[in-house]
């Protein structure tokens, strides 16, 4: 802190604010108010590691959400696209119209066979 009292007594001293001993005294003064508004900042910003600490774990489990989001999406586009009898387009359009419906996506994989699996896509796409 030796650097920061120098340049505040200097400071002082240009612009003539007393003896040389009361410009150390002043700067000492400036010095502590100075360290006391840091260790409040510092202070204010440690309360607020729970919140960041918080906000993280949420980012990150919604990161992981959009993760297993991706997976299914792209499960069931791979399902669809081995139905037989489905152009390239309907694939695409069958795996938009299921992926923003979860009850259908349900139903899609309750069937067993292609032939149903076709009908229902096929059904969805009308």
């Amino acid at each position: 802190m030796d650097i920061m009292n120098e340049g505040i007594e200097k400071s002082l001293r240009e612009t003539g604010l007393g003896s040389n001993s009361t410009i150390k005294k002043k700067a000492k003064k400036l010095e502590f108010n100075n360290d006391e508004a840091i260790a409040n900042v510092v202070s204010e910003l440690g309360g607020l590691k729970p919140v960041i600490s918080k906000a993280v774990e949420a980012l990150g489990s919604l990161m992981g959400d959009l993760g297993d989001d991706n997976n299914k999406q792209a499960a069931l586009m791979i399902e669809i696209g081995k139905i037989e009898g489905l152009t390239r387009c309907e694939v695409i359009d069958a795996a938009i119209a299921l992926v923003d419906n979860e009850s259908k996506t349900r139903l899609f994989y309750a069937f067993d066979n292609d032939e149903d699996r076709c009908y229902f896509v096929k059904s969805v796409l009308r």
